[in-house]
Order: structure tokens, then C-alpha cells, then sequence
């Protein structure tokens, strides 16, 4: 047997497609995990740099038809480094058998490239390919997959999850139709009621997304797991405010974003000291962007329902608080500027009700806006393995499918990135 030609220490098993030559499990391991190592220093002759340039030059991508992208469950991949401190590990397994990286913008093309070589027979096959074509925005062949696979089971995540290509489509009666066959199938699913909230709201029918989306949270709960039934329950309370306001009932726009605040956020002082330190780099917390965008929006709805209701005191208070949070944000200044205006009468009551009318739909916009949202939580989940693996050596996420779970399936993670109030 010959020894791998990275390392030029381990007995080869499979042909590598980056190198074109043959290379070990532990080698192989490290190039997925973007770990530098000795054997992959001999390879690239000290050229640490290129390593790291895998998502600038995609060499990544000659991974996803490698013989070397999957290892079976019995498989331990070594997540300590040879060099530096910290570890990260996001994994998908399925069918006795598991991909993994250390970059989250990899998991679902190798996820992809993974489940496509399996024939889709039972309903995990078809769920977890159609969930992975939906989050790579390729709906359509989602839509197709999970069409034929409804055929077979009729199961009300395969109806939730076409519901939601058909949103993200465009498709809304579509979407409004599997949606209520998946509750018809499912009457408790807190999650298929938010997004049957997110869709009646699309659609302008206020009444109908605030009935789904305090049905959603009357049925929120902790599974058996110790993990919450709705990753993104917060985004109940963004619906129901937005929703409110579209109807004109300013009172319990401000009853529920009060809500959201006493649930999410520490009171405003110990939040602002909490800020300070983060800026200051005094504490570390990978959470507090969107912490910080989140409240200031919140913030701001507040501020604008208290100027329909004539309250200027309350309405300076709040757009104080998410300028201070977010100060270039134009449309805060905007907010500020009609209370100014307003307590001068320097406008017209028709112009300032069409500009709050134009200012909620732009936070209506930032809070549900699905590609963005996406993006962001990406972006935040890169960020906290980056701040991992400076700070510590130990601390490792992994992250694993529960089956028919919400959104990524990556309760850990998620409760890491929004759950840390």
C-alpha cells in the first residue's frame, strides 16, 4: 500500500480530486475542515494563503464529486487543529452515512452533491433533497420533487415545505393551499402557522396572518429534546406588529412589540451598557448585531405607533433609543424628523400618514424580507465559528438534521446565534 501524497505518512484510500493523486481519510479531513496542516503544508510548499482561498477560487467545489466527500457514521473526523486554537464542525447525516465542513455557505452544495447520488425512496430521502434544493433557491425542483413525493406520503412537512417554495416562488395561492393541508394533516405545528401567517400578510389579509400568528405562539412549546417547537418564534411578534399597524390598532402594536422586548431583550439600560462594552471590545458576543437590528426596528415601530396615537413624549423616547442602536439608519432619521415636524406643524397630517405608511412597510421589508434574512443568518453563523475558532479550543458546534424541523435544522446553532438575549 502506498502512503498518501500529502502527508506522505498515512496509507492512501481514495483519489483526491484537488490533487489528482491519492490521499488519506485524516488529509482529506483537514483540507474540508480548512484546517492547515503539516501534510498540506508539504503540498503547497508554504503556501499557507492559497489553503484559505477556497471560496475565492471555489476549489471547494471539486470536493462535491470526490469520492472523499462522505465518511459513514462510525467515522470520527479529528476537529482538533494541528495549528491554532478552536474547532467547528457542521455536518449532515442521513442513510448511515455523513458530510461535513467547517463553512456554512459549503454545507448545503455538498449536502446537494451528497443526497442526489441516493434514489429517493423513503420520505426522509425526499424531504431532506426537496429542503435542500429550497434553501440553495432552486424552487423549482423542489416544488417538482416534493410534488411527486406527496404522491406516496402524505405527511403535512412535505405539504409545509412545498408551501413555502410556492411563497418564496411567488406563487402565493399556491403556497395557501398546501399550507392548509399541511394543517389539516398537522392541527398543532406552530411553525406551518407562522409561515401561514407570513403568507396571509403577504397577501393583505391582516385579520387572517394575526389569528395564525397567535395560534402559533399559543402553540409553541419545548420538544422532548429540550429544543423549542419554532427556532424563529420572534418573528410572531415582528408579524403581529406589522400586521396591527396595517389596521390602524396602534394600542396593540405596542402591546405586543412590548411583549417581544420583555421576552427577547434585558431593560433598556443593561442593554445599552451591554452595547457599550461590545463596541468598546470589552465583551465578546456574536450575537449582538442582530440583537442590535432586531430591537432597533422593534424600537422603531414603537415610535412610529406612538406618533398615530399622538403620544410625541413616548414615540422621542423609543426613536432615541434606536438611533442611538443604529445611527445612520436614514429611515430612524426620517421617524425623527416628523416628531420634530409634528411638534413644529410644519406639515400636513396627509404627508406625515403617507410617509409613517411608507416607513412600516420599509420595516416590514428589513424583518421579513426571506432572501435577506437567509443571507444574514448565514453570515452571523460564519461569524461566530470565526470568533470560536480565535477564542476557544474547545468549544465546537456541530451541526446535525432533526428530521422535519424548521429552516436549516440547526437548533444548537440557531439557539447560539438568536437565542443568547
Amino acid at each position: 500500500m502506498k502512503n498518501c501524497s500529502v502527508c506522505n505518512k498515512r496509507i492512501y484510500v481514495f483519489e483526491c480530486n484537488l490533487t489528482k493523486t491519492y490521499i488519506c481519510n485524516y488529509c482529506c479531513d483537514k483540507y474540508q475542515l480548512n484546517q492547515w496542516s503539516e501534510g498540506w503544508e508539504r503540498y503547497f510548499k508554504n503556501s499557507q494563503q492559497h489553503f484559505q482561498w477556497q471560496d475565492e477560487d471555489r476549489s471547494y467545489e471539486k470536493c462535491l464529486d470526490c469520492k472523499g466527500l462522505c465518511r459513514v457514521d462510525e467515522y470520527e473526523v479529528i476537529t482538533k487543529p494541528e495549528v491554532g486554537f478552536g474547532m467547528s464542525l457542521f455536518s449532515f447525516n442521513h442513510n448511515g452515512k455523513f458530510i461535513f465542513t467547517n463553512n456554512p455557505d459549503h454545507l448545503f452544495p455538498k449536502r446537494k452533491a451528497f443526497l442526489e447520488k441516493m434514489i429517493c425512496e423513503t420520505l426522509e430521502d425526499y424531504y431532506y433533497l426537496a429542503e435542500t434544493y429550497h434553501f440553495l433557491g432552486e424552487y423549482n425542483k423542489s416544488i417538482q420533487l416534493l410534488t411527486e413525493s406527496i404522491k406516496k406520503y402524505n405527511n403535512p412537512e412535505l405539504y409545509r415545505l412545498l408551501g413555502q417554495s410556492y411563497h418564496f416562488k411567488g406563487k402565493r395561492e399556491e403556497a395557501l393551499i398546501n399550507f392548509k393541508k399541511s394543517l389539516f394533516l398537522s392541527e398543532t405545528s406552530a411553525v406551518t402557522k407562522r409561515y401561514m401567517a407570513d403568507l396571509l400578510r403577504s397577501m393583505k389579509d391582516y385579520e387572517g396572518s394575526i389569528y395564525f400568528y397567535k395560534q402559533s405562539l399559543d402553540s409553541f412549546e419545548y420538544n422532548e429534546d429540550g429544543y423549542i417547537n419554532d427556532s424563529f418564534y420572534e418573528y410572531n411578534y415582528f408579524g403581529l406588529a406589522i400586521a396591527y399597524s396595517k389596521i390602524n390598532q396602534f394600542e396593540k402594536v405596542i402591546e405586543v412589540a412590548n411583549e417581544f422586548l420583555f421576552l427577547s431583550v434585558i431593560d433598556w439600560d443593561t442593554f445599552k451598557d451591554k452595547v457599550l462594552q461590545v463596541r468598546s471590545n470589552k465583551l465578546k458576543d456574536s450575537n449582538m448585531k442582530s440583537q442590535i437590528y432586531t430591537t432597533s426596528t422593534i424600537y422603531e415601530i414603537l415610535s412610529i405607533a406612538y406618533i398615530e396615537l399622538d403620544n410625541l413624549d413616548k414615540a422621542k423616547e423609543y426613536i432615541t433609543r434606536a438611533k442611538w442602536l443604529v445611527p445612520d439608519n436614514i429611515d430612524i432619521a426620517r421617524v425623527e424628523g416628523i416628531i420634530i415636524g409634528k411638534r413644529s406643524n410644519d406639515q400636513k397630517l396627509k404627508e406625515y400618514k403617507t410617509l409613517l405608511e411608507a416607513l412600516l412597510t420599509n420595516a416590514e421589508q428589513k424583518l421579513f424580507d426571506p432572501i435577506e434574512k437567509l443571507s444574514e443568518s448565514v453570515e452571523e453563523i460564519k461569524k461566530n465559528v470565526e470568533d470560536l475558532n480565535k477564542e476557544s479550543p474547545i468549544d465546537f458546534l456541530e451541526l446535525k438534521p432533526n428530521f422535519m424541523g424548521v429552516g436549516l435544522n440547526i437548533n444548537e446553532v440557531i439557539n447560539k446565534l438568536l437565542k443568547k438575549r
